[in-house]
């Protein structure tokens, strides 16, 4: 009974540690971020979508935000903060709307050509016009998809503060003791939008 008691306050002692060690974790992202960056914000407060705009002052518990929206400065207080994304930069999608185009053209000019059948007397078959009009609206998609990729930017983001942060949990256990778990999610996502 001594034995379950004291791994029982090892365990409690070694989470609440853990927490203690881990309370820095908003200072850190802080430090982390300069003056310029540009910032996608969550928090409860904020719309759905969130803020975007550029850091233009930090303390270690709030960050001012140039909202690129509405040309107003946001306060964010970090203990509301829900998510942080960095921007990577933006950039266009021309190679990608060609492979797009490419593909949805070729398969649309492949269908088309079987679908039309054989030519009774003009000698083309039905695979021979199937290959023809993939290579045909193919070529087509391609440019097309080009067209409207380059024409479209899209921004990179990195998450740089999950969903949850950090919790601690105690919940009772069948066999009346307390479970205690602590948990710290860090994660590194690609965003592209």
């Amino acid at each position: 009974m001594r034995n379950a008691t004291r791994g029982r306050c090892l365990c409690l002692v070694a989470a609440l540690a853990t927490a203690a060690a881990c309370v820095p974790l908003q200072a850190q992202i802080v430090s982390s971020l300069v003056t310029g960056d540009r910032v996608r914000v969550f928090t409860p407060s904020l719309s759905r979508e969130g803020v975007v705009g550029m850091i233009v002052g930090r303390a270690p518990d709030t960050l001012t935000i140039l909202s690129a929206e509405h040309s107003d400065t946001v306060i964010v207080p970090l203990s509301e903060l829900t998510r942080l994304e960095l921007s990577k930069g933006r950039h266009r999608n021309g190679l990608k709307g060609m492979v797009i185009g490419l593909l949805l053209g070729a398969a649309g000019g492949a269908i088309a050509g079987r679908a039309s059948g054989d030519d009774r007397g003009w000698g083309d078959t039905a695979s021979q016009k199937e290959l023809s009009d993939a290579v045909a609206c193919g070529v087509a998609g391609l440019i097309i998809g080009g067209t409207i990729g380059s024409n479209s930017e899209t921004e990179d983001w990195v998450v740089i503060r999950p969903l949850s942060g950090s919790r601690l949990s105690v919940a009772p256990r069948s066999d009346h003791r307390l479970a205690v778990a602590y948990s710290v999610a860090f994660s590194q996502r690609h965003r592209s939008y």
